[in-house]
């Protein structure tokens, strides 16, 4: 009887005999393949069959494979067009994959950027100047008050706790642009933290009043007072 080899494992495969029948049957390992045509009895020998048998199953395991393959070219092939008209083009470089960039959406962007910068010139950044610096004690009932180029400066400290700090603009000018930046600092000099009050357009007769808590730690304070040109 001959069968057509459809599975093969370690020592033995699966057959189907030409009525239909499945069998299981003992086969030397390296010397058939899935396909071959070999012939069978009820003693379960075996022995290859004449090449010219075997023509029709491996044409057809062979169409088959080829039918399988340009399935799957053309299935590939139809995305990939597709993300090309998208613009959705993936960039690599060498044997390593680089950042994922999306070629499309990347030169939109860059024109979009381009074309505001042409369309709107670039503001001048704003230039700060250190125009007064000096260090003063935190102790505990300190008051202080003194006159900074048109702005009235003065500070409390009611109790170790907390200090208020009071800004005045004093002056006749139209307004003052700039920050008074408080740098705390430790007993021995070091920089424990920073608090800037801005004072942008602060106009004659403006107060503006704020309060900083102080660390058990924090002996004194920096205070620069920095002016601000655009």
């Amino acid at each position: 009887m001959k069968a057509v080899i459809m599975e093969i494992h370690k020592d033995y495969c699966i057959v189907v005999t030409r009525d239909g029948q499945f069998l299981k049957r003992k086969i030397p390992p390296g010397v058939f393949e899935i396909g071959d045509e070999i012939l069978i009895d009820q003693e379960y020998s075996f022995e290859p069959a004449k090449p010219a048998g075997t023509n029709w199953v491996k044409k057809f395991v062979v169409t088959i494979s080829v039918a399988v393959v340009v399935v799957v070219a053309l299935v590939l092939g139809v995305r990939y067009m597709r993300s090309f008209l998208s613009g959705d083009v993936y960039r690599y470089t060498g044997y390593e994959r680089e950042e994922l960039i999306v070629v499309g959406e990347e030169e939109e962007k860059k024109e979009e950027e381009e074309a505001v910068m042409k369309a709107e010139p670039a503001e001048a950044e704003p230039e700060e100047t250190v125009i007064y610096e000096n260090i003063y004690s935190i102790e505990e009932g300190t008051e202080f008050e003194e006159f900074i180029g048109g702005i009235m400066f003065s500070y409390k400290v009611a109790d170790s706790d907390s200090m208020k700090i009071r800004i005045e603009n004093v002056n006749s000018d139209p307004y003052f642009n700039g920050r008074f930046k408080i740098i705390m600092l430790l007993s021995d000099g070091s920089k424990s933290r920073t608090k800037s009050i801005l004072l942008q357009g602060f106009k004659p007769g403006q107060v503006r009043e704020s309060t900083v808590v102080i660390k058990s730690e924090e002996a004194g304070f920096r205070l620069q007072v920095i002016g601000i040109t655009y």
